[in-house]
């Protein structure tokens, strides 16, 4: 992501852009107070520490600086990614560790953004549909669908007997259950939700 960012940067003649790769629990590279604005592109609710998380950013915000934050409340990928659970474990799973809804409701995560010493701006919570539309006869479309479940496949592989290949078996099964579902649309895989916008800022 940061080669296809630099791309980016350079068909756009943008010479004012710095490109590094940081965890979200660990922005020690940036000075405290040296940001204005932070953005998290649906990336907070896969964090194990979220508490951490949002002190990092807060940290590294000027006073008045504002986090601007995408995070899922509704998502059809979770409902086939289960469905592809349940084919390959012959049951349902048990619940991830990290859920990618966890961030869902606004009364669990706004007391945890106070906590952190933040303040909503106009706009916070606001909410936009959110659609991926993949082309349905790509191979690598289920792929990208199966990223969710890749630690439990990777799992699964390494306990698999020597042929058998996991990884196949569940692009199979997302395929098989999406045109099952009516996921599948002209030729287009269809992945339909809404995402919630998180816009808080540090007091001033």
């Amino acid at each position: 992501m940061v080669e296809l960012a630099k791309g980016k940067a350079e068909k756009e003649n943008l010479s004012n852009i710095e490109h590094s790769v940081a965890s979200i629990n660990d922005l020690s590279a940036f000075e405290s107070g040296s940001q204005d604005v932070v953005t998290s592109n649906f990336g907070l609710m896969f964090t194990e520490d979220l508490p951490g998380a949002l002190a990092e950013i807060h940290r590294v915000l000027r006073p008045g600086g504002h986090m601007v934050a995408t995070v899922w409340e509704q998502n059809s990928l979770m409902t086939v990614c289960g469905a592809t659970m349940v084919y390959l474990l012959g049951e349902a799973p048990p619940p991830p560790p990290l859920n990618p809804l966890s961030m869902k409701d606004p009364d669990v995560v706004d007391p945890k953004l106070s906590a952190a010493g933040f303040l909503p701006a106009v706009g916070h919570n606001s909410t936009l549909p959110l659609d991926f539309v993949m082309d349905a006869s790509d191979p690598k479309t289920y792929k990208v669908i199966c990223l969710p479940i890749k630690p439990k496949i990777d799992e699964l592989q390494e306990a698999a007997e020597e042929g058998v290949d996991v990884y196949a078996d569940a692009q199979r099964d997302v395929k098989e259950f999406c045109e099952s579902e009516q996921f599948i649309d002209s030729g287009n895989l269809c992945i339909s939700g809404i995402y919630r916008i998180l816009l808080v800022s540090k007091p001033a």
